[in-house]
């Protein structure tokens, strides 16, 4: 989960009480925790995961191993093969006389009782060939493989049979893929409860023919125009129903596939083959997995993903590997086979977790706080819910995505579609998305603000003439539409300049102040909501910083405050203006050669944040100068770029992964816990997540604060430090356990002058 890797301090004032900390779940049952079943002392990864249909599992692992493991103690596994073991297996079918493994370089083999038996009939796989993927049915047994079948070296794709369990091979085709299509277009797949085996090749759909042993051509599949076709079989009673899935869409057809019929709409973006299955009981019921676990109740027309009681969807995403089977022993529990391992879900595995897809830290790009939880955008995995009590899940495909919260309304984008969820009616499912090819702009770099049921929005376009333009798009949402107006000015003044807009600012006192900086320096401000713009003379902005973008910030006290940001690599990261963007000063000391990637300000604007690519700064207004939150030798900061709550800024580190900021309240004057009043200090501390340290701030220093003391629950003193005059830093000491601790700060009277609650994690 996120808090894996999250070194995390919460806040609280003392006099908001002590809260016995539960699970949010309390001892309810919940349905569809995933649980990894592999074992872990298995010598290499688990290329292929197989299911006898009775009670058997098995794994063929990368060093040859065979390992097995009854359905009722999947934990439990025993080695079959540690006399013999198999050199570079590919992949592994079971048949009615034993499992059938294919190698790299020793042809295909039948593993019975201890006993190896080699096939015949294949060409040399050592020399001439590699086997792709063999499955099997009974005695029946389908091979798709590599061959180099002539002098010319030319590699050649092969279909070989198999009715005799994998003793004797025929070829039954080869083609030249460059004419016909690569492998990559081939399936071949076994569905459950029958006996034949088919193949999907170019664009036919063939059945192996079980007397004589020909691959019997049945119908044409007339869906490759639309993207490649993934194929998969259910069965009812004795009848057999094909399905072939195409991007989102489910087709169906009857055992001959020469007619097929749309049925259904899979609403979670499944990006890989789905993998179907028959209800063993209601034959109405069909089971899908492929991202997600999905169930359709009128035989494949609807589905549904299978969901938590909290409606978190059982999501297979995270998980390594796409499923390559599905299998159910009970009405509720399901093994799903993956590439590097064997996975299930059912009512036999309860808790809160669940496992958090492998977002690194080159992936997550910005985040948005909902009550507890957070909304995260990432370049590759799309857009994820995550909170900290029940774990991770993915709720659209949006690459690369900006994310804006405003009251209810979140607003997802990126360069191609816009989406925006109404949290007071759906959690998960967008209320409307549309594309919006208006705004032509690099992924993620969008510059965009929000005001009350609007996305604000820089964007900008490029004919194929000598017209160009750079204008502000307001996108608004109302009764379940979105709508798009384009603004009047065009920032780009001259014909092939290409001046972008690079950030925008609403004042959140009066939204007829805005603000628009370009790339090329220029900035400008409307005192009329956007209709007239006056550009600031005499002041260039810095550089945009390592996002492409500057920052504007507009103060949440004073409608004529507004700080613009940037990088400090060549000049002055953060200016200040004081008479609504008219002029600027300098306000940058402390942060010398850093990139202000964004700006933010606590309780009002007595607190001043920057996030930066060193980490996030606090600005100290005793000292006039800006001070490091955490610690500045660490070069290798990639920040999440905006501040996402009030009080709480995310980044990530690479290789630790990502990690939350949060600042604490100011802590408020409580005299029946004997906290003296120190009206001139309002001390803060907050924490550096990397070296498990605290930084103290106080408004006039800390020259009269002189020690710290941490108390557990209990009441013991777990550590104290004396505090020299003007040291900000407090090293925590790493043997401190995980826990709850009341923070006292004393004077040289020995007085508690502010007293906080933290969380250790």
């Amino acid at each position: 989960m996120l808090n894996k890797f999250l070194l995390s301090f919460f806040f609280l004032p003392l006099s908001a009480g002590l809260v016995a900390q539960s699970s949010a779940f309390g001892d309810s049952s919940l349905i569809g925790k995933w649980v990894f079943k592999g074992p872990e002392n298995l010598a290499g990864k688990c290329i292929k995961a197989l299911f006898d249909g009775d009670s058997t599992i098995f794994q063929v692992t990368e060093a040859g191993g065979i390992w097995s493991a009854s359905i009722e103690n999947p934990t439990k596994w025993s080695l079959l093969n540690e006399d013999e073991q198999l050199s570079q297996p590919i992949d592994a079918a079971i048949t009615d006389k034993g499992i059938l493994v294919c190698t790299k370089s020793d042809g295909c083999l039948i593993f019975n009782s201890g006993i190896w038996l080699p096939s015949t009939g294949l060409i040399s796989m050592t020399d001439f060939g590699i086997p792709l993927q063999v499955r099997a049915r009974g005695s029946n047994v389908l091979l798709l493989a590599h061959e180099r079948v002539n002098a010319l070296g030319k590699m050649f794709t092969s279909i070989y049979s198999s009715t005799d369990a994998g003793k004797t091979f025929q070829r039954l085709l080869i083609y030249d893929p460059d004419i016909y299509g690569p492998p990559s277009y081939f399936d071949l797949d076994q569905p459950i409860g029958s006996e034949a085996l088919y193949l999907l090749y170019r664009d036919s759909l063939a059945q192996l023919n079980t007397v004589s042993g020909n691959l019997e051509t049945l119908g044409r599949i007339p869906l490759f125009m639309f993207g490649e076709v993934f194929l998969s079989g259910a069965v009812y009673g004795d009848s057999l129903r094909l399905f072939a899935q195409v991007g989102n869409y489910t087709y169906v057809s009857n055992h001959r596939g020469d007619l097929w019929q749309q049925v259904g709409f899979h609403n979670k973006l499944p990006s890989t083959k789905a993998n179907f299955m028959a209800d063993p009981v209601d034959s109405n019921k069909l089971y899908a997995a492929h991202i997600y676990l999905e169930t359709s109740t009128d035989r494949g027309i609807t589905w549904n993903p299978i969901s938590t009681p909290d409606g978190f969807d059982t999501d297979l995403d995270s998980l390594p590997g796409y499923p390559s089977g599905l299998a159910a022993y009970t009405n509720d529990s399901f093994f799903v086979f993956h590439k590097h391992g064997l996975h299930l879900i059912g009512k036999s595995d309860y808790g809160p977790k669940y496992i958090t897809p492998s977002i690194t830290s080159t992936d997550a790009l910005e985040a948005v706080v909902v009550a507890d939880s957070l909304w995260l955008s990432t370049n590759y995995f799309g857009l994820w819910n995550t909170d900290n009590n029940v774990g991770s899940r993915k709720i659209a495909a949006h690459f690369g995505a900006r994310i804006k919260k405003q009251d209810s309304l979140i607003w997802v984008f990126n360069d191609s579609i816009l989406s925006v969820f109404d949290l007071r009616q759906s959690f998960s499912t967008p209320i409307q998305t549309i594309p919006h090819q208006l705004v032509n702009l690099v992924r993620s770099n969008i510059p965009a603000v929000t005001y009350k049921n609007q996305l604000i929005v820089g964007g900008g376009y490029r004919l194929q003439d000598t017209t160009s333009g750079s204008f502000i798009y307001t996108f608004e949402f109302n009764s379940g539409n979105i709508t798009a107006v384009r603004g009047d000015v065009n920032f780009d003044l001259f014909p092939y300049k290409s001046e972008r807009i690079s950030a925008l600012g609403v004042s959140p006192l009066s939204a007829n102040i805005r603000y628009v900086a370009t790339n090329f320096g220029n900035f400008y401000y409307s005192a009329d909501s956007g209709i007239t713009w006056t550009k600031t003379t005499f002041f260039s902005l810095p550089d945009t910083s390592l996002p492409g973008n500057h920052v504007i910030y507009t103060s949440r006290e004073n409608a004529a405050v507004v700080y613009v940001a940037g990088s400090g690599k060549r000049g002055i990261p953060i200016h200040r203006s004081t008479n609504g963007g008219r002029d600027f000063v300098p306000f940058s000391t402390g942060l010398s050669g850093i990139d202000v990637l964004d700006f933010n300000s606590l309780f009002g604007d007595s607190i001043l944040l920057a996030i930066t690519n060193k980490g996030p700064y606090i600005y100290d207004k005793h000292h006039r100068r800006w001070e490091a939150c955490t610690d500045t030798s660490l070069s290798s900061f990639r920040p999440l770029r905006w501040i996402h709550s009030e009080n709480r800024m995310a980044y990530t580190v690479p290789g630790s992964g990502i990690w939350e900021f949060e600042m604490m309240p100011k802590p408020k004057k409580d005299t029946s816990i004997g906290i003296a009043e120190v009206a001139d200090h309002n001390c803060r501390i907050f924490p550096n997540p990397v070296t498990q340290s605290i930084i103290l701030s106080c408004d006039k220093g800390v020259e009269n604060i002189t020690g710290i003391d941490f108390v557990n629950y209990l009441g013991q003193k777990t550590f104290a430090a004396e505090i020299p005059r003007d040291v900000y830093k407090i090293e925590l000491p790493g043997e401190m356990p995980s826990g709850l601790y009341i923070v006292r700060l004393r004077n040289k009277e020995l007085q508690v002058v502010a007293q906080y609650i933290i969380r250790k994690n």
